[in-house]
C-alpha cells in the first residue's frame, strides 16, 4: 500500500495535498517508506459504546498503549489505525508545530495524570486489560500508536510485509515501553462492541 493511494472521502475535513504532505512527512520522519505502508498500520481501532456518565470517578493506572484498542469516538473507531490516522483533525498542526515527536510523548504521556494539563479517560472492557479512549485523548492516543508501530515496522521486517498477522499482538520489547498514565473510569461495566 503506497501513501499516495490511501484517500477518504467520507469525511467533512477537506484531504488536499498540504494535508497529506505533513502526515506523510511525520511518517518519513519515523522512518516509515511512503512506497510500501508497513502492514502494521493495519492494526484495528475498534468502536465502543462511551460509558461516560455523570459524577463519575476515575482512578489513575498505568496502562499499555498495546491494552488501548478503541475509542468511543465514531469518526476515529472501526478503522485501521492508519485510517484513524488520516482523520486525526488537527494532526498537521500537532506536527507542523513539532509535538509529535517520540521523546515528547514518552516524557508528556507518563507523567502523572495530576501533573497533564487534559488526561487521557479511558473506560475498561469488563475484566480484561483492555480499554478504549472515552473522552479526552483521542488524538494522543491514535499518533502514539503511530509512533509504536512505525518503530515495530523499523525493527522486524515481518511488520512490514503482506504476510503480517494483523491479530498478532507481539514484539513485545518495543511495546512494553509504550505506555500512559490516563484515568479510568471507575463504572466501566461490560464493553459491548458496536459492530454495524
Amino acid at each position: 500500500m503506497k501513501w499516495s493511494d490511501m484517500t477518504y472521502d467520507d469525511f467533512y475535513i477537506p484531504y488536499d495535498e498540504n494535508q497529506r504532505a505533513i502526515r506523510g512527512f511525520l511518517l518519513t520522519t519515523l522512518g516509515v517508506d511512503l512506497n510500501n505502508i508497513p502492514a502494521i498500520f493495519n492494526e484495528y481501532f475498534a468502536f465502543y459504546e462511551s460509558r461516560s456518565q455523570k459524577n463519575e470517578t476515575f482512578t489513575e493506572r498505568k496502562v499499555y498503549l498495546s491494552d488501548i484498542i478503541g475509542t468511543s469516538y465514531q469518526d476515529y473507531g472501526d478503522k485501521s489505525i492508519i485510517q484513524s490516522y488520516m482523520r486525526v483533525k488537527r494532526a498537521p498542526y500537532y506536527i507542523t508545530q513539532g509535538k509529535v515527536t517520540r521523546g515528547k510523548y514518552f516524557r508528556m504521556l507518563k507523567m502523572p495524570v495530576d501533573s497533564q494539563s487534559c488526561p487521557i479517560k479511558l473506560s475498561k472492557i469488563g475484566t480484561e486489560n483492555r480499554y478504549w479512549v472515552d473522552g479526552n485523548g483521542n488524538h494522543r492516543i491514535i499518533l502514539y500508536k503511530i509512533i509504536m508501530l512505525a518503530e515495530i515496522a523499523e525493527k522486524y521486517e515481518w511488520a512490514r510485509s503482506d504476510d503480517y498477522d494483523i491479530n498478532y499482538m507481539g514484539f513485545t520489547n518495543i511495546r512494553k515501553k509504550y505506555w500512559v498514565k490516563a484515568l479510568v473510569r471507575n463504572n466501566t461495566c461490560g464493553g459491548k462492541q458496536d459492530k454495524t
